[in-house]
């Protein structure tokens, strides 16, 4: 199995003018605009010259669910097609990767948590300047992020079922993408939930 540390950050004073995009709307899951539902949930991400520091309070999510993060960092996307998916190239390549290389998407694994009983939950985490697979991070493509100022940053809450269904240790359930997902010795059906993006 693959399994990521959790990254976990509080966030640091900004690095330059102009870095901080605050209280940005999440929304729901989907391929086009018109499928989108705004959430009552926002997300911050602040840029620095050596990082991303985002937070997230995600409300209308299942109670008692596991959720994992997933971050897609678009270092071009003045290279985005925006066909479908409005806000850049998301949608899988021939191979089964993560859409156009022309944007260098990198698509990273940041952290997890289980939401409340009313459905909320509360992540924060960041992703650094530099090439991936050198800090134990998991990675599923990508060369890393490296337009700190630039990137289109897109981050996906990954329901991954029932917190500790079929006897999955929690930890292991928000740390690893397939844990106790169907298909993968698992009782629960995981699926991209909401997203919310921030754009340079």
């Amino acid at each position: 199995m693959i399994r990521i540390a959790l990254i976990l950050a509080a966030l640091l004073p900004i690095g330059f003018a102009n870095a901080a995009d605050t209280n940005v709307p999440i929304v729901t899951f989907a391929n086009t605009a018109a499928a989108r539902v705004q959430t009552a949930g926002t997300a911050s991400l602040t840029r620095t010259a050596d990082r991303f520091n985002i937070s997230l309070n995600a409300k209308g999510l299942v109670a008692g669910h596991a959720y994992t993060l997933v971050v897609i960092n678009f270092n071009n996307p003045g290279a985005c097609k925006r066909v479908d998916f409005t806000t850049c190239d998301f949608i899988a390549d021939s191979a089964g990767l993560g859409g156009n290389p022309f944007v260098t998407p990198t698509i990273v694994f940041l952290t997890g948590g289980r939401a409340d009983s009313n459905g909320e939950a509360s992540f924060n985490g960041k992703l650094e300047r530099g090439a991936v697979g050198l800090t134990g991070r998991q990675v599923i493509e990508g060369t890393g992020a490296y337009n700190m100022t630039g990137a289109e940053v897109q981050v996906l809450i990954r329901d991954m079922g029932v917190a500790g269904a079929g006897g999955v240790d929690v930890f292991n359930q928000v740390t690893n993408i397939y844990a106790g997902c169907t298909g993968n010795g698992g009782t629960n059906v995981c699926a991209p939930k909401q997203i919310v993006t921030f754009t340079p």
